[in-house]
This record gives C-alpha cells, sequence and structure tokens, in this order.
C-alpha cells in the first residue's frame, strides 16, 4: 500500500480497469483517494460495465472482442471466426 499511496500522490490522473469494487476492496475508492489528494482525477473502466447484470464480473481482452462483434469479421467465409489471436487488455 505504501507504494500505491506514493504513485496516487505523484499522480495528476488515476486510470484503472478493475471489476466494480475493486479498487475499493483495495482500500483506494474515491473518497479514500480524495480525503488525501482532493484535486485529483480517476477515470474507472471495466469491460461489463460499472453497472448492471454483467458488472461484477471480471472482463479480458479476448472477451471484449467476442462481445463487441470484432472477432466476428475474422477467420475465413467457410468457417466460425477464428479471434483476434491478441490480447487487448
Amino acid at each position: 500500500m505504501d507504494i500505491a499511496w506514493d504513485l496516487v500522490y505523484r499522480a495528476d490522473v488515476i486510470m484503472e480497469s478493475f471489476s466494480p469494487g475493486a479498487i475499493g476492496a483495495m482500500g483506494l475508492d474515491l473518497d479514500t483517494i480524495r480525503a488525501r489528494k482532493p484535486e485529483i482525477v480517476i477515470a474507472s473502466s471495466s469491460l461489463m460495465g460499472q453497472t448492471g447484470p454483467l458488472a461484477k464480473l471480471a472482463g479480458f481482452g479476448t472477451m471484449a472482442g467476442a462481445i463487441s462483434g470484432f472477432v466476428h469479421p475474422t477467420g475465413w467465409p467457410d468457417r466460425a471466426p477464428c479471434g483476434l489471436k491478441a490480447y487487448t487488455d
């Protein structure tokens, strides 16, 4: 945690992409960080969204390609999509 707080104090912006609630479970939720550094900007992004029925699920790059439709145009016309073969996370 000392390293995390050192990074917070040095940062202007924090970007995180954990599942909703994960960063708070680490003790680094918005209210706790803002109490120590009010001017910080925090951006949160998660594959399955911040709210809704799938929000608590962890997401990985291969899943992002599948649910976004990005995998569909891959592969050969007479076969199923073959995927990106790259991890976008």
